[in-house]
């Protein structure tokens, strides 16, 4: 490993908010922390809502996400934690030492924090990927609102993300159905209680999307009763 370059005690592996948060943590205990994120510092935070007021964070009552994030960076940096914006290729162990691969160099370590966060979930359903690319209607949530000004948005989940979505685009948008496969939500129950009670979409329980169809674009949504299994 003569072409290896030492780094220090910790590398972590993602520069969301869960490897953010643990390099502050460590590197203000004096360990030299080096974070890498191969695309945009955040995670899902800054993919998922990054023009999102977060209500929620404790310490920081309504704080814009990206404003949030680039606290945890400050921060960061604060303590001496160095970010690299590389992507990890793989990694590797010999002895006691920890080699992280990135697309720009090899890295060692005495340990490792794996805080890569998730991808969002896929319905699995025809016609789903078909119109996932270049923008031909399906979204896996709302980075850009402007984007369904005047049109009919199906939001499909009884989450957070959902709610959050309904609720950023309730202005905009032409018409808003929201379609959960149970006859509750697990959201925050305010944001709920705000839909139903300004009516700011139609909301369909029990219901699941079958299919989606459409040429070029995404054109009509089948949707399924979960109790009695017929499409509508």
């Amino acid at each position: 490993m003569s072409d290896d370059v030492y780094y220090g005690d910790l590398g972590i592996i993602g520069g969301g908010v869960g490897g953010l948060g643990s390099a502050i943590i460590a590197a203000y205990k004096g360990l030299k922390v080096t974070v890498f994120e191969g695309g945009r510092l955040g995670g899902i935070v800054t993919t998922l809502y990054g023009r999102k007021i977060l209500e929620n964070y404790p310490g920081n009552p309504s704080i814009l996400s990206k404003r949030l994030i680039d606290e945890f960076i400050i921060q960061a940096r604060e303590v001496q934690a160095e970010v690299k914006n590389e992507r990890v290729i793989h990694v590797e162990k010999k002895d006691d030492v920890l080699t992280i691969a990135t697309n720009e160099g090899r890295y060692n370590f005495r340990s490792i924090v794996i805080a890569t966060g998730s991808r969002p979930s896929e319905l699995g359903i025809t016609g789903e990927r078909k119109f996932k690319i270049k923008d031909k209607g399906v979204y896996n949530f709302v980075t850009d609102p402007d984007r369904f000004k005047g049109s009919n948005v199906l939001v499909v989940g009884g989450g957070d993300t959902a709610i959050d979505a309904v609720h950023m685009i309730a202005d905009i948008a032409n018409k808003i159905y929201l379609v959960h496969r149970r006859d509750s939500f697990r959201a925050a129950e305010t944001k709920v209680k705000q839909i139903v009670d300004d009516d700011l979409a139609e909301i369909i329980y029990e219901h699941q999307i079958a299919e989606l169809k459409g040429d070029k674009l995404l054109e009509k949504a089948i949707l399924q009763d979960v109790n009695t299994h017929m499409n509508r």
